[in-house]
Formats: C-alpha cells, sequence, structure tokens
C-alpha cells in the first residue's frame, strides 16, 4: 500500500482530515498524525516538546511514499514554516513530491515535482497514476550533467536528454 504524507501549515489540519479520508478511499495510508490536532500547544511551547513534534512529523515524512504539499499564496501571512523543511527533506530523500496550490519557492519548480492547483485536480490526477499505469511516477533521478529527472525504473540509466557530463570537454 502506497503512504502518502500530507504537508501544510498546522492551522490547515481540519481540511488535511478531510483529504486524508479521500485518500484513505482509494487505499492510500496517510502517514500524517498532526492533522489529528496533536500539535496544538501553548504559545510558548517548551525546546523539548516542540523536539518531541518535529521527530513524529520526520518519522511521519520519512514512512511515506509520496509527499503532498499545500502552499499558500506568495506573500501570505508568516507561518512557523516546517512545511517547507519537511519538503526539502522528501526531495533531498527522493520521495514523490508533489505541490498543491502555489509555486511558493524555486524548488517547487523543479521537474521532478508534480504541481497541481487545487486538490481537485490532485486527486483525478493521483487516481489516473494510481489506476492506470500500475507505477505511480518513478524514481528520482540525476543525469550526469546534474539536470533532475523520473524514470520509470529505479534501474534506468537514459536522461531525457543528450548531455554532456560535467568535467568533460
Amino acid at each position: 500500500m502506497l503512504k502518502v504524507y500530507l504537508a501544510a501549515r498546522y492551522s490547515r489540519h481540519q481540511e488535511m482530515l478531510q483529504y486524508a479520508a479521500e485518500l484513505e478511499r482509494l487505499h492510500l495510508e496517510v502517514t500524517s498524525r498532526w492533522i489529528n490536532g496533536s500539535h496544538e500547544g501553548p504559545p510558548a511551547m517548551s525546546v523539548l516538546e516542540r523536539s518531541r513534534l518535529a521527530q513524529e512529523d520526520w518519522e511521519d515524512m520519512r514512512a511515506a511514499d509520496i509527499v503532498i504539499s499545500f502552499t499558500e499564496p506568495p506573500r501570505s501571512d508568516a507561518s512557523r514554516g516546517g512545511r517547507h523543511v519537511e519538503f526539502g527533506a522528501a526531495l533531498a530523500l527522493g520521495k514523490m513530491c508533489v505541490v498543491i496550490g502555489h509555486r511558493e519557492n524555486v524548488f517547487h519548480c523543479l521537474p521532478t515535482v508534480v504541481f497541481w492547483e487545487t486538490w481537485e485536480e490532485a486527486l483525478v490526477g493521483l487516481k489516473a497514476k494510481i489506476f492506470t499505469s500500475g507505477v505511480l511516477w518513478g524514481y528520482n533521478k540525476t543525469c550526469p550533467c546534474g539536470f533532475a529527472y523520473r524514470a520509470r525504473t529505479m534501474d534506468a540509466i537514459s536522461p531525457p536528454h543528450e548531455c554532456i557530463p560535467s568535467g568533460s570537454s
């Protein structure tokens, strides 16, 4: 069973519960414990408590195959920013990264990142990928020139373009 981690501003945890229910109906397991409201705390939460919550989120994100980041419009209210760390870590770990909403930073524009403007579009896309291809999206790969791309199989060695490896003349 594929596992999904939902990353969003904490204030959206109720909304994420609804999305989790839809994903579970598709037989996807949602690993995000934070959406249950368990990260609500006093404004002056101790460092120890914040560390415990961060560890929980880290474990949940690492357990997922797909990380879906729900972004905000540019220049919206300040937030704690944990979702940005989760996205970056997922990208570095080679997880399937999906952005829903807005491309808030340059990393959301990488060719290995799947982007949809709305949850409705994402749900249709997820259903199509899961039920028609047998393979969700493939694997993060990097060709010798440094170009990031998605390969359909883990052992694929051909990048999607002709390239000159860095250091070649």
